[in-house]
Parts: C-alpha cells; sequence; structure tokens
C-alpha cells in the first residue's frame, strides 16, 4: 500500500454517487467535507454516500471534516455576482443586503473596526484586491486595485491588520458536534496559529466523545504566527495541513515553497502526517493533462 495518500474535496458535483464512486476507484483515500458551506444535513448525506460506496467497493474512505475557522468571507450577491473596476470605489458593509454594483456585504460585523485607511484587503484567495480609503461603523470604502467578479460567499484575508478573533468560533462548536456524532475519522483546524488553540480543539472533542480516545485533529498553516510556532503546533497535532492558499496571501506566493518544504521536513521528522492543499494540478480543471510544473509539484 502507498504511504501517499489522496485527499479530496467533495463539492456539489463530486458528491454525486457516480462520480464517488469514480473518485474511489480512482484512488481516492480521504474525503475532506468544508464545513464552511452547506448545511449539517447536506454534509450527513454525503458522509452516507461516501460510507455506503466505501462499503460496497471494499475499499475504506476516511471522513475529514473541515472546520471554516475564525475565516472572514462575504455575504451574498445578486444573480452573476457583482463586477468591480480597477480604480473604482467600492463599499463593503456589514448590513443584511445582497451584493449590488458598488456596495456588498460582509458576514462579520466587526470587520469595519479591523482595518485603517491604506491597508489592503485581499477577496477570493487575492483574485481581487482593494485598498481601504475610509470606514465608519456600518462601512469600509475602499478602491478597488485588481478587479473582476465578486460572487457569494468568498473568502476576505487582511494582511495588513492584526486580528483578536477566537479560534473556535460558535459556529465550529456547532460543526464539532455534527462531526463527532456523525463519527468522522479527522478533524481539521483552520487558521491555527499556537499550539494552545490545538489542545483547545482536543479539549471540545475529549468533552464530547470521552477520556480515553480524541478523534485525530489536523492543523491547517495558513498565518505567519503558525510558521513561526511551527515546532509546538506539531507536536500538539495529530498531523499538518500546508494550505498553501491563504498561507500565500497571508505572507506572500514566494515564501509558500520554502516554508512548505521546512513544515514537510519537520513533520517527517516527528512522524506526523503531512497534507499539501490547494491548486494541486489546478490546470486540470480546463485542461486534460497536468502541466509539467504541476506533475513536479506532486513528486
Amino acid at each position: 500500500m502507498l504511504r501517499v495518500k489522496i485527499l479530496c474535496t467533495i463539492g456539489p458535483a463530486s458528491r454525486d454517487l457516480d462520480v464517488l464512486e469514480a473518485l474511489i476507484r480512482s484512488g481516492m483515500n480521504v474525503a475532506r467535507l468544508n464545513l464552511s458551506h452547506g448545511t449539517h444535513e447536506y454534509h450527513a448525506e454525503t458522509i452516507h454516500r461516501v460510507r455506503t460506496l466505501s462499503d460496497k467497493l471494499g475499499k475504506p474512505i476516511a471522513i475529514l471534516a473541515d472546520l471554516q475557522g475564525p475565516k472572514l468571507r462575504m455575504g451574498k450577491m445578486q444573480a452573476g455576482g457583482v463586477r468591480l473596476i480597477d480604480g473604482e470605489s467600492f463599499i463593503l458593509t456589514n448590513e443584511d443586503i445582497v451584493g449590488v454594483s458598488g456596495r456588498a456585504p460582509v458576514q462579520y460585523k466587526a470587520l469595519p473596526e479591523l482595518v485603517q485607511p491604506g491597508e489592503h484587503i485581499l477577496i477570493d484567495d487575492g483574485l481581487l484586491e482593494l485598498e481601504v480609503v475610509e470606514t465608519n461603523a456600518q462601512e469600509i470604502h475602499t478602491k478597488v486595485i485588481f478587479g473582476g467578479v465578486l460572487h457569494d460567499n468568498k473568502g476576505i484575508n487582511l494582511p495588513d491588520a492584526s486580528l483578536s478573533i477566537p479560534a473556535i468560533t460558535d459556529k465550529d462548536r456547532e460543526d464539532i458536534e455534527f462531526a463527532l456524532e456523525q463519527e468522522v475519522d479527522w478533524v481539521a483546524l483552520s487558521f491555527v496559529r499556537t499550539a494552545n488553540e490545538v489542545l483547545e480543539l482536543k479539549s471540545i472533542i475529549q468533552h464530547h466523545v470521552g477520556e480515553g480516545y480524541c478523534t485525530p485533529v489536523i492543523s491547517k498553516i495558513e498565518k505567519p504566527d503558525a510558521v513561526r510556532n511551527i515546532d509546538s503546533i506539531i507536536q500538539a497535532s495529530d498531523a499538518i495541513m500546508v494550505a498553501r492558499g491563504d498561507l500565500g496571501i497571508e505572507t506572500s506566493p514566494e515564501a509558500v515553497p520554502i516554508a512548505q518544504k521546512t513544515i514537510i521536513s519537520k513533520c517527517i521528522k516527528a512522524a506526523k502526517p503531512v497534507i499539501t492543499a490547494t491548486q494541486m494540478l489546478d490546470s486540470m480543471i480546463r485542461n486534460p493533462r497536468p502541466t509539467r510544473a504541476e506533475a513536479s509539484d506532486v513528486a
């Protein structure tokens, strides 16, 4: 059996029974559920489908429940999304509205308090970039640096700001309880900064399942603090995920390869599983074969 495993994120298209069966037959080892999206009923049905096919095919498939963590996200947009034009003004608001031309909602109500004029806001893994011009209690007035189409629930990164948001949110606590009821095999903690946050999650899990067993925890490395504290985080965790998308935004794209190699090396020395994630074989969304660079990335 290969020591290298394949982890697949299961979304609306891939949860189809025929697609899931093809994934399992092709070598999927772990099914990841992104709890940032979808209802508990939706994810419970996905878990049922995976386990049914796993039994049918005689191939064990682990279930990974990935917590949202303190991820900042946009709200709902008009049909087709909202287009941002380079150089134009754009307003982010904490009001409960549907995004339209020139104005869009954010889910985190305190966001206007977290940013200052001159700071940058990155949206959708950095595809969109805004510069803060001014703020008030409800709004952030910005200038569009790099525009594009903004869709529902896209992630927000604040590389210039220092955030004091709890590592485990109220939503996460509800999702943890759901995941444990479903007897998932792994729980992933997003935006880890310190080992204490990992230990807090383990304490919550043990409170639900009782002493003597703790569902294994994967710590996702996506912030500069986590890179600085990597040794203690590895020690506290059962596995590590190098989440290159947010890590490349929170630090810089050129810092990611060095961080990735360092983290993988440390995990191997500590005998801890390590996952490399984000934009793996990304061009195959559009093309039948990977680029040479992507093949080297997998290697």
